[in-house]
């Protein structure tokens, strides 16, 4: 059984992982949660993440919140290979610095960018 996205294009973090996927060729079955319908809040999704937001994953039954854990998880979990993921731990803490660093730097700066250009505020 191929691994489930839940996802919605509007979704900086759920297209990061969708990117992944692709760059990886894990297969994957994409369901899309229209967080602009609310769709992410009901009690269906919820029982799906708890904490209501997108991206999650189902990956057989194991089911995952938040794009950092998920790539985190599909990097350890799938045999993504050298150039995703080092083995040697120097080489690796480079990439795992970026997290934090693209969640706390790079994505609030692009999220203004999106609000700006796309949603009629």
């Amino acid at each position: 059984m191929p691994l489930t996205l839940y996802f919605h294009p509007v979704s900086q973090p759920s297209r990061s992982v969708l990117a992944f996927l692709k760059l990886t060729g894990i297969p994957y079955e994409i369901k899309v949660i229209d967080i602009m319908r609310g769709e992410s809040r009901g009690p269906e999704y919820a029982k799906i993440n708890p904490a209501m937001t997108v991206p999650a994953i189902d990956d057989d039954g194991f089911i995952l919140g938040e794009s950092e854990a998920i790539v985190r998880y599909l990097m350890n979990s799938r045999k993504v290979g050298e150039e995703f993921y080092p083995s040697d731990p120097k080489i690796r803490a480079q990439v795992d610095k970026y997290f934090p660093y693209h969640h706390n730097t790079v994505r609030p700066q692009f999220s203004k960018c999106f609000m700006a250009t796309y949603i009629d505020l």
